[in-house]
């Protein structure tokens, strides 16, 4: 599944982005993976769905590569940001009956040079689209333990990792 390749690309961010996602679901929340890939009455699928004391959630999860060089300003961003997140939720919501009785949630890992981001750092802390259904932008960070003289990867906010950056 990591190193699976097809003619346009590899798609191993996906997959380590899907499974940092569930790994932190699971260990850090009440939750218990009912299912995955659930099917939803418009033929889609949700990437996970978790059983909860109040209900039902489902979490759909996309990985987001980001062309640093591309963003100059917050506006720039928040574009990219809001394109992005409103494509995604028509793709996979979009048809469900009105009277949809379960929570739903977009996590969205973002890829790339994230450190030259660091002056638009104001951008990670907020949603400005769906803020009900997104949570906040998600990053695996390369950090480096210099006592271990080894890389050592963490899943989290972008918000915290720029934070640690300053």
């Amino acid at each position: 599944m990591i190193v699976n390749f097809d003619a346009a690309k590899s798609r191993y961010r996906s997959y380590i982005g899907e499974i940092s996602v569930l790994s932190k679901l699971v260990s850090e929340n009440q939750l218990e993976l009912v299912d995955v890939e659930f099917k939803m009455p418009n033929h889609k699928s949700a990437d996970y769905a978790f059983k909860t004391e109040k209900g039902m959630i489902l979490t759909e999860i996309e990985n987001m590569d980001l062309i640093v060089e591309k963003i100059e300003t917050s506006e720039n961003l928040d574009a990219i940001i809001s394109y992005r997140t409103e494509k995604k939720l028509m793709e996979k919501f979009d048809q469900l009956p009105p009277d949809w009785p379960h929570s739903i949630y977009l996590i969205q890992v973002v890829w790339g040079e994230i450190l030259k981001l660091h002056h638009l750092k104001e951008c990670f802390s907020r949603r400005t689209t769906y803020p009900s259904m997104t949570l906040k932008l998600m990053v695996v960070a390369q950090l480096f333990d210099h006592k271990a003289e080894i890389p050592r990867y963490l899943f989290m906010t972008a918000e915290e990792f720029l934070a640690m950056k300053a």
